[in-house]
C-alpha cells in the first residue's frame, strides 16, 4: 500500500504528528511518503493508495496552503481512501465559556479537510484525529500525542484494509 501524508505546519507540531503517524505506517512494513502541502503535485496525489490529511487548526480552519493542495483542479480524488488530522487547542482548557463555544461551533481545520475530500469523491475511512497543542498559541504538543499518532496510524491501515 502506497501511502501519502500530505501536511502543513505553522509551529512544527503537525509536522512531528505527520512524522509519528509515517512511523507508525513504517513499523507496519507499509511504503509511506511525507509531503509538505505546498510542494504537493497531482502525481504524489494519484500514486497513493491511502491520502492522511493534516493542518494546524487556524481560525477554525485548515492553512491556506492545505486547501489549495486539496482543490487543485488537476489531482483527482475520486475513490481515494483518506483521514484527516489536525493540531488544536483543547477546548476544555480555555477558561471563557463563550470563546470555548466559539471554538466548539465553527469547527477544526480536520472537519474542513473532510468536508472539501469528500465533495471531490475521496472514501472517508476514519473520523478525524485531533491532537492537542497547549502554550502560547498552540505552539506545544501536549504529552503523549506523538504515541497516539503512532497509534493511529495502525487504527487507519487496518480500516483501509477493510473498505
Amino acid at each position: 500500500m502506497n501511502i501519502l501524508i500530505l501536511y502543513d505546519t505553522v509551529f512544527g507540531n503537525t509536522k512531528k504528528i505527520a512524522e509519528s503517524i509515517a512511523d507508525g505506517f513504517s513499523a507496519a512494513k507499509a511504503k509511506v511518503r511525507l509531503i509538505q502541502a505546498n510542494e504537493a503535485e497531482p502525481r504524489d496525489i494519484a500514486d497513493a493508495d491511502l491520502l492522511v490529511v493534516g493542518s494546524p487548526t487556524r481560525a477554525f480552519r485548515p492553512t491556506a496552503a492545505t486547501m489549495k493542495a486539496l482543490k487543485d483542479p488537476l489531482c483527482t480524488f475520486t475513490g481515494k481512501k483518506f483521514a484527516a488530522f489536525d493540531t488544536r487547542i483543547d477546548p476544555e482548557e480555555i477558561k471563557s465559556a463563550f470563546f470555548r463555544k466559539i471554538v466548539t461551533g465553527f469547527g477544526c481545520a480536520a472537519d474542513a479537510i473532510e468536508k472539501t475530500l469528500l465533495k471531490r469523491g475521496a472514501v472517508k475511512i476514519a473520523e478525524g484525529h485531533p491532537f492537542i497543542v497547549t502554550g502560547d498559541q498552540g505552539s506545544v504538543l501536549r504529552k503523549r500525542e506523538t504515541e497516539i499518532a503512532f497509534d493511529w496510524a495502525r487504527t487507519l491501515l487496518a480500516n483501509a484494509g477493510s473498505r
